[in-house]
């Protein structure tokens, strides 16, 4: 390994202060996007100690310049960075030296880096090292707030266990054109931890909307519908919302990434109670 990398094992104040101040300013951060120190922090510890998880440093003598935690799944051949934290006057370096290790780690994996789309210079940086533009995304939260009534005469229901497969055959038809990670076979592995309503007409399902929840919080990961229909999109948003205060109470936040250019879901989550956060670029390359 490159002298000026380190792979952290143990996290020190240190580390998540440099960390801390990376990660607030807009022109050296990554996504996913921390909202605390202790979350910061829980993170860091993650990645230095999980199995699939690793988490580098990048120095200029005694100097931590740079942050990258990342983990991978063996049997996607995929590998994600939870932590991508430059300054920017070093960027090219510290990046291209996150990079040789990760190269030299997962050859052959595919890897995702999010950044926000304010960071000019990480997004000028991915695009000259051969990196796609795979989403380009508003990220929009719900922090509470009233619950909207969807229209009973949607008829959105959940979904189970005993007819995920049905709801799975629907799901990848856009989740396999679209290279998420979150295809059903992904989805079922995790199953527990989704929630997932859906609206049929005659029978078969037409939309449908799939979350996966977290201590205090939700990430919706797919909205679907055959039909661009406004009042079906709004039901499942509503529902959903719903559905998540009924079973847990009060969260702290629910996420959703939607398309830039998707206005009808824009508008319907709007009308939820989300509000936009930020905008997302993810990009990816093969190692």
């Amino acid at each position: 390994m490159n002298p000026m990398l380190k792979e952290l094992q143990e996290v020190d104040e240190h580390t998540i202060g440099v960390a801390w101040e990376l990660g607030k300013r807009a022109e050296s951060t990554s996504y996913p996007r921390v909202s605390s120190l202790a979350q910061l922090t829980e993170r860091l510890q993650k990645a230095a100690h999980a199995e699939r998880e690793r988490l580098l440093g990048y120095f200029a003598g005694e100097r931590l310049q740079g942050i990258c935690a990342y983990f991978w799944d063996p049997k996607e051949r995929y590998a994600q960075t939870t932590l991508f934290l430059i300054e920017r006057a070093c960027y090219c370096d510290t990046a291209d030296g996150f990079l040789s290790v990760l190269r030299s780690h997962l050859e052959g994996y595919e890897l995702l880096i999010g950044v926000p789309a304010a960071n000019q210079r990480a997004v000028s940086y991915l695009e000259n090292r051969g990196f796609a533009c795979v989403e380009a995304s508003i990220d929009t939260r719900w922090r509470g707030g009233p619950l909207q009534q969807p229209r009973p005469a949607i008829g959105v229901e959940s979904i189970t266990e005993a007819d995920f497969a049905e709801y799975a055959v629907f799901h990848d038809r856009y989740a396999l054109p679209l290279e998420m990670y979150w295809h059903s076979r992904n989805v079922a592995r995790e199953l527990e931890r989704f929630r997932i309503l859906a609206v049929r007409q005659h029978d078969v399902v037409r939309a449908g909307i799939c979350a996966r929840t977290y201590p205090g919080g939700a990430e919706i990961v797919g909205l679907f519908t055959d039909e661009q229909n406004a009042d079906v999109i709004e039901a499942l948003i509503q529902s959903l919302l719903q559905r998540l205060y009924q079973e847990f109470g009060a969260l702290n936040e629910v996420m959703y990434f939607i398309a830039e250019g998707s206005d009808l879901e824009l508008r319907a989550a709007q009308k939820a109670g989300f509000e936009v956060h930020d905008h997302y670029r993810c990009y990816r390359r093969l190692l």
